[in-house]
């Protein structure tokens, strides 16, 4: 059985983004409950709003911040992010690997096979003052392909309020790539190469498309669509989990200045992208 319409297809690819309902049981998003509050404690985590405070104003740039973040008498939220979990974590890769994701990703790009790339979790606590930047995901994967894609799942209510994502329209059609920044500022990473990415006002409607979502629904994005994320203004955390998959145009394609995961050193540039660090997950 489909888990997309031919509208939601025709909707991702002309606008980079689109967001499926309800495609993830209660049951599924409460088993990963645990696992994310693992991943917050694990060295597998970066605390971006440490990360950007000690890196980016000693390298000339700015952090972002929406002061209207801040409440008084309230703690100042961390904003935290991570890779690869399911390296030493099972439920991460029973999610990544076993949940409907990966049907879902291969209908959305109409790939016959599938490669799992990577998983992040993002939080946002309450009153966390920083901004994701905009950025383009393919600047930080070692890979080629139009059929490159993150899933995006929310464990909590999303609103603009509590640090949603916002996506440039089209973005992922401009055959343009930009060079990687720190998350938290459009200062870009040392020695990468590319264009600038563009400013945008995070409450422009014109450009940006911006979604309320609950737990199960899942915003899938092209690899290729600007993309950043309002702060969190609110009272409740903003937890979710990010699966990034690869379909079967896609090849291996090393980047100056762009990290490097340890499988890297194993293969090389052009080959298909299918490694027991990059597992094929559909079809099943």
């Amino acid at each position: 059985m489909a888990l997309v319409t031919e509208k939601e297809i025709e909707g991702f690819w002309r606008d980079g983004v689109v967001v499926v309902r309800g495609v993830l049981s209660d049951d599924t998003l409460a088993s990963m409950a645990k696992p994310v509050a693992r991943a917050l404690g694990s060295e597998a985590m970066n605390n971006m709003t440490e990360m950007g405070a000690m890196v980016v104003p000693p390298s000339g740039g700015t952090v972002l911040n929406d002061p209207t973040a801040s409440k008084k008498g309230a703690p100042r939220g961390q904003f935290h992010g991570g890779t690869d979990h399911w390296w030493d974590d099972a439920d991460f890769e029973a999610f990544a690997t076993r949940s409907p994701l990966p049907q879902l990703a291969a209908e959305l790009m109409k790939s016959r096979e599938l490669w799992f790339y990577e998983d992040s979790v993002l939080v946002k606590e309450p009153h966390t003052e920083e901004p994701t930047s905009i950025h383009q995901d393919m600047a930080y994967f070692q890979l080629e392909g139009d059929k490159v894609c993150t899933t995006w799942c929310p464990l909590d209510p999303i609103s603009k309020e509590t640090g949603a994502t916002v996506y440039v329209k089209g973005s992922h059609r401009w055959e343009r790539n930009f060079r990687p920044n720190w998350f938290v500022s459009q200062l870009s990473m040392p020695n990468t190469d590319g264009e600038e990415v563009p400013h945008y006002d995070r409450d422009d409607a014109e450009h940006l498309l911006c979604f309320d979502m609950e737990p199960g629904d899942v915003a899938v994005h092209h690899a290729m669509t600007l993309h950043g994320a309002h702060a969190n203004v609110s009272d409740q955390w903003r937890r979710a989990i990010s699966v990034r998959y690869c379909g079967d145009d896609t090849v291996y394609r090393f980047k100056r200045g762009t990290p490097l995961k340890p499988h890297h050193s194993e293969v090389t540039e052009g080959d298909p992208v299918d490694h027991p660090r990059c597992p094929q997950v559909w079809p099943r």
